[in-house]
């Protein structure tokens, strides 16, 4: 199955169980999918955002941006 996720270069990919958290390295942003495959928001990175991971007990999605030196943490509910 391949789907069209709205971001470039895709590179890791984390999940809460309903939801799928894509980091976007070319185009340093976190695309959220349903698990159905479709786009549900684009939320941007710093620069180069390349691992990710989802905590269950914060319900906070974080990303790591190799480009920028930085992290990114986003609310889970929001």
């Amino acid at each position: 199955m391949t789907w069209q996720q709205g971001g470039e270069g895709p590179i890791n990919i984390a999940s809460d169980g309903s939801r799928l958290f894509v980091a976007n390295r070319k185009s340093h942003n976190l695309t959220v999918l349903g698990l159905d495959g479709k786009l549900i928001a684009t939320i941007p990175t710093g620069d180069g955002a390349l691992g990710i991971d989802y905590d269950a007990k914060t319900n906070r999605i974080y990303a790591a941006n190799r480009g920028s030196g930085t992290a990114t943490i986003i609310d889970g509910k929001t």
